[in-house]
Parts: structure tokens; C-alpha cells; sequence
């Protein structure tokens, strides 16, 4: 299942409604980007560490605090309380940015100008018709629907709470279940095609 979710990911096709921000595939033209991504689907399917070491830089960087290398994400994968694997998962369902012939990101989200200026505030709501509330109640007044879009995250959910305060690109300002919403820095993969074969540099989150 998590590999057909995955290779489904790999032929999305670009969406009708250019404002919302559907994952798209802009890599499939990149050079060895699709095998490099069929590898990668099957190894994070099938939680192989032995398929996954290949394609992933010796020096890969884990975070903004010093942790890199390929000993290290071993020891991420393996802990279950860091669930690597199931980030690899979310990140191979929402599609692909190309920069260039030799660098893509995953997910597209990563790099796109989604309107707000702080990265920290921002989110994207990933999926279709979610609805945005008049109130922090589940049967407050629904506003409207959201599909895929941008919002800044006014309020973080209290301790024990899922549902937020956001505003809308079109300045509405409602309440929605945080669990619908991605941050635009949650974990992001980039690599890079070095003599010919793709490599994952980075696989991080945070700024």
C-alpha cells in the first residue's frame, strides 16, 4: 500500500486551479530523476535500509543542530519515536519540485511562494474540503471549504486541543482541525545528480 501511495505520487498531474496547491510532479524530465524516485519509493515501503544507504550522501544533513551522516539517520529510522520512515512516507505523496536539471525537493510545497512572510506561521492545508469554522466547535458554522491552500497559523492548538486559528490568503480568519495542516518547514528531501546518479543531501525540517 504505502508503495502504490508513493508511485501514485510520481504521476500526479498538474492541478486545473493553479491558485490551490495540489502536489504536482515538475521532475519527471530530470534526468534519472524517475528511477532515483522508483528506488526510493520501494525502499521506504518496504523500510529496507540496505536499498535506502545508496541514495543517500554519506554527509546527508539531518538538522540545523549538527546532526548529519548516514550512522546517524540509521539510528532516526530505527527509533520510534522520531518515525523517520513515516516522514519519507508523507514527504513521497506530495510531489516533486525540479531546480534546474540537477537538483528536485520533495515535497513541492518545499520552495513555493505560498504568500505569507513568515515560514514559521505558514501552512498548507492538505486535502479537499476541510472545513473552516466560525468557531473552535466541531458543529460551529462552517465558513467555507479549503482545498489545498495556504493559511497562517494564528493560534497553536492548547495542550491536549486540535483544532487552530488560521487566517485565509483572501483574509478570512476561522478555526480548522491542525491536524489538516502541513507547516511549510516540516521535513523536506533534496538531492542532487552527482556523475550521473541522484543523491539525497538533505533531509530536515525547521529553518
Amino acid at each position: 500500500m504505502r508503495l502504490a501511495i508513493a508511485l501514485a505520487a510520481l504521476t500526479m498531474a498538474a492541478p486545473a486551479q493553479a491558485e490551490h496547491l495540489y502536489p504536482r510532479d515538475e521532475c519527471g524530465s530530470a534526468e534519472g530523476a524517475e528511477s532515483f524516485r522508483l528506488k526510493l519509493a520501494t525502499a521506504v515501503a518496504n523500510r529496507d535500509e540496505a536499498m535506502l544507504q545508496p541514495l543517500v550522501a554519506p554527509d546527508i544533513k539531518l538538522s540545523f543542530g549538527g546532526d548529519y551522516g548516514w550512522e546517524t539517520m540509521r539510528e532516526w529510522l530505527r527509533d520510534p519515536n522520531i518515525r523517520l520512515w513515516d516522514e519519507l512516507d508523507k514527504v513521497l505523496a506530495l510531489g516533486c519540485s525540479s531546480q534546474g536539471g540537477d537538483n528536485l525537493s520533495m515535497p513541492w510545497l518545499w520552495g513555493q511562494d505560498l504568500g505569507f512572510d513568515d515560514p514559521f506561521s505558514t501552512f498548507v492545508v492538505v486535502g479537499k474540503d476541510v472545513p473552516l469554522r466560525a468557531a473552535p466547535e466541531p458543529g460551529a458554522p462552517v465558513l467555507r471549504r479549503l482545498n489545498w491552500e495556504a493559511v497562517q497559523l494564528l493560534e497553536y492548538p492548547e495542550d491536549g486541543g486540535d483544532i487552530v486559528r488560521i487566517l485565509t490568503r483572501q483574509g478570512e480568519v476561522g478555526f480548522t482541525d491542525f491536524a489538516s495542516l502541513r507547516s511549510q518547514i516540516d521535513y523536506r528531501l533534496l538531492a542532487e545528480r552527482q556523475n550521473g546518479e541522484w543523491i539525497i543531501q538533505y533531509f530536515l525540517a525547521g529553518d
